[in-house]
């Protein structure tokens, strides 16, 4: 599906890519009220309980929460790709835009390393925005390695995976590739929620994600080495 801008016609897809970049840059995140994924997360913390058999509903949660919830976004994609394919490319852009987390990402990392110059006491709570691990003893440079780590971790969950499963699913439509991305997302939101030993429930969105996020996180690594002019980098994330 095109767009005709003159001679050349536009991929709605391209447009979509370029309004999801744009807001992200612009606003950033959309307040948790609205925010789908944040919607999502709630969802999921319904399901966040003990289960006599744990194994079969886990399975069960990863098998239909994310495809849920890549219908929600897909599906107004869908219906506004139907008046007109502009409508249908903003629409779709807006739906992937909520997937992304790049301008959040780089705030909150910016944030904890600024912190820890002029107040190291306040970075070690800025970073639990980023970091799971026990803050109370890190020292400065802990912290600024901590968020560092964080942000190159999360920008293959935060942007490149959702882009990348976008992409794909571009070769199909738009809706398509709507979906993709926002079931990349939900599988990500699982594994966040549920994916640890001690919630047997997370199991099976653990192993999904760990599937999901091979070749994205293995491009995230690529690109930092690429943006950093350090091939050595590769070499280091492979460790």
């Amino acid at each position: 599906m095109t767009l005709q801008f003159g001679p050349v016609g536009v991929p709605a897809a391209t447009l979509a890519v370029a309004v999801a970049l744009s807001l992200d840059g612009i606003w950033g995140e959309p307040p948790a009220s609205v925010h789908p994924v944040a919607l999502f997360g709630r969802l999921v913390g319904r399901v966040d309980r003990q289960y006599a058999r744990p194994g079969p509903a886990g399975v069960a949660i990863a098998a239909l929460l994310p495809v849920g919830f890549a219908v929600a976004l897909a599906a107004p994609t869908e219906a506004a790709l139907a008046l007109h394919p502009f409508a249908g490319a903003i629409v779709g852009g807006t739906a992937l835009f909520v997937t992304l987390s790049l301008r959040l990402l780089l705030s909150e990392g910016q944030s904890v390393i600024g912190l820890t110059e002029s107040d190291p006491v306040e970075a070690r709570t800025a970073i639990r925005s980023l970091v799971g691990r026990d803050t109370a003893d890190l020292t400065p440079a802990e912290l600024r390695s901590g968020a560092v780590e964080s942000l190159a971790e999360n920008l293959a969950d935060g942007l490149v995976a959702p882009l990348f499963g976008f992409l794909i699913g571009a070769l199909v439509s738009l809706p398509v590739a709507v979906a993709a991305a926002a079931w990349i997302k939900g599988v990500n939101t699982l594994d966040s929620m549920l994916g640890y030993p001690i919630k047997p429930v997370g199991r099976a969105s653990a192993r999904l994600d760990d599937a999901v996020m091979w070749l994205p996180a293995r491009a995230s690594a690529l690109l930092l080495a690429l943006a950093a002019r350090t091939p050595s980098a590769l070499a280091r994330a492979c460790r």
